[in-house]
């Protein structure tokens, strides 16, 4: 029964993003490269994002190393987890509003209006959820094989055997709803992805700054608060409540800023 349910996870995953971009063209007409202009973004803000958490990671512990913090016991230590998150949220931010507006600047300059920033959004986040789901699938079919195969044969011994059929253990007795809230993650994560372009094209048909920050700050929020909140509880069902707070400020934000696409925008 949890394969269906990841399965399930997996095709949600996949599909709300074309779902979602064919309602907004259906609606609007909206044209399809201001989708893929949103997935070249969050590729594109990639690049520089992974070399970042991996500098990120080696600086910390190199830090905590000079400071004496034995690294078995960082993961567990309060301020060692909030200059993680907030570090984590930054780069986030940092990364991924700048190629937004990139986009907007070098291949979306005609795309002025409030409703394009919307496909705009779908595609940025849409891609994301798109990445994840192939890494849910890719990790579900790996634990399915190794289910069934010869861990010896395979040269996995020892500890690494142990490793792998705790992984096993966790997946197959994982609780039946944990795949639908990684689906709704992903629903709430596009509502987020949405209001964080919208800033951005606020901050590019009327040229101030103030909204640029703010999409970052909220970027930064949002990712820092996630992680922190994860770390100290463990607890999925707190997270991804606090996820689902920030999808629905998210969204109403959108609904809101709806009047700001009626204004004539002086950026271009």
């Amino acid at each position: 029964m949890i394969y269906l349910a990841f399965a399930v996870q997996i095709l949600f995953m996949l599909g709300l993003p074309v779902v979602l971009a064919v309602l907004l063209w259906w609606r609007w007409g909206l044209r399809w490269k201001l989708f893929w202009v949103g997935c070249l973004t969050f590729v594109g803000s990639q690049v520089v994002h992974i070399p970042m958490l991996i500098v990120e990671k080696l600086g910390l512990q190199f830090a905590l190393v000079q400071l004496g913090v034995p690294l078995t016991q960082a993961a567990t230590m309060f301020p060692v987890i909030l200059a993680d998150a907030i570090l984590l949220g930054l780069m986030a931010g940092l990364c991924e509003e700048p190629a937004r507006y990139l986009g907007y600047r070098l291949l979306l300059r005609g795309e002025r209006r409030w409703r394009e920033s919307l496909m705009f959004g779908v595609g940025h986040g849409g891609i994301e959820s798109v990445l994840m789901g192939l890494i849910v699938l890719i990790n579900v079919v790996v634990i399915l094989w190794l289910t069934s195969a010869d861990l010896a044969s395979l040269g996995i011994t020892g500890l690494a055997e142990t490793q792998v059929r705790q992984a096993i253990d966790e997946l197959v007795n994982a609780p039946l709803y944990t795949p639908f809230l990684g689906a709704l993650e992903r629903l709430w994560a596009i509502c987020i992805q949405v209001g964080m372009t919208v800033l951005v094209w606020r901050t590019v048909t009327t040229r101030r700054w103030r909204y640029f920050l703010t999409a970052i700050g909220w970027h930064w929020l949002v990712d820092a608060a996630t992680v922190l909140v994860l770390s100290l509880t463990q607890n999925v069902l707190v997270t991804e409540a606090m996820v689902t707070g920030f999808g629905l400020l998210s969204l109403g934000f959108v609904w809101w800023s709806r009047r700001w696409g009626v204004e004539e925008p002086v950026g271009q």
